[in-house]
């Protein structure tokens, strides 16, 4: 007798589609830091970061019209006694520092990034500033060595080619942020091979004008040795230091 045919057959299981692939519509570019040098025969000191841009869409960018915000965070790194103590000025004394080394602005500039599809990287450059009444120059001097924690935003406008191949515009919000640590030896030694061992206050107007009239009177052929001999004439008779142990700290000079 033959057997009879079953009502149904075992149904294979079903194989699960891949997920579709995300097709971006529109540009979703990041940025990154990744190395810092001293641009060479600067007129004034000047850094310049290298800086990568990736774009997972895809799509032919024409140009970034972007915004780049420096700031530095003192509390993202320790710091030797020597160096807290140089810090003092800014920061204040060490128990204080869990309040006082907030993130604060170093510099902003504007890049036009040149045109790419997928990644690609350019030089951003900003003039750097020796003036010691500037919260970024008392903490690199003081800091010394080791690094600068950066936090960087950056923010603008993106041109790219549409899909009717129309130029399109995108604004890019400034939530758009990456870190860097920055070796303070670059800051350091560029600073040194603009100024050497100089280095710049700032006075009032009349103030340089009183300075001024005593460097005539007593006949110094320099401001800093009108200065130098109005300290001594304060009867400190104590040896003025170095003045890179003044400014960089002991061992930590320029080129150390």
């Amino acid at each position: 007798m033959a057997e009879e045919a079953p009502d149904r057959f075992p149904v294979a299981p079903a194989i699960p589609e891949a997920p579709p692939a995300v097709v971006l519509d529109r540009p979703d570019p990041e940025f990154e830091f990744t190395a810092v040098h001293a641009v060479e025969r600067a007129v004034t000191p000047t850094l310049s970061f290298t800086t990568r841009a990736k774009d997972a869409s895809g799509i032919q960018i024409y140009t970034i019209a972007l915004t780049v915000m420096i700031t530095i965070e003192p509390g993202k790194r320790s710091y030797d006694p020597e160096a807290r103590e140089r810090l003092a000025e800014l920061f204040g004394e060490p128990e204080r520092w869990i309040n006082t080394t907030g993130a604060f602005r170093w510099a902003q500039v504007d890049k036009l990034v040149p045109s790419f599809a997928g990644e690609t990287e350019f030089e951003v450059e900003f003039p750097v500033t020796f003036d010691h009444e500037i919260a970024a120059t008392k903490y690199l001097t003081g800091a010394a060595d080791g690094v600068a924690p950066l936090q960087v935003h950056v923010n603008g406008t993106v041109f790219y080619k549409g899909e009717d191949e129309r130029l399109q515009l995108m604004l890019m919000p400034w939530d758009r942020s990456f870190r860097f640590d920055m070796p303070i030896a670059t800051w350091r030694e560029m600073i040194t091979d603009h100024y050497a061992e100089s280095t710049w206050v700032r006075l009032a107007t009349g103030t340089l004008g009183r300075l001024t009239e005593r460097k005539s009177e007593s006949g110094s052929p320099t401001f800093d040795s009108c200065i130098a001999d109005m300290l001594d004439a304060t009867g400190d008779e104590q040896p003025a230091a170095p003045r890179t142990k003044s400014l960089w700290g002991e061992g930590s000079g320029p080129h150390a």
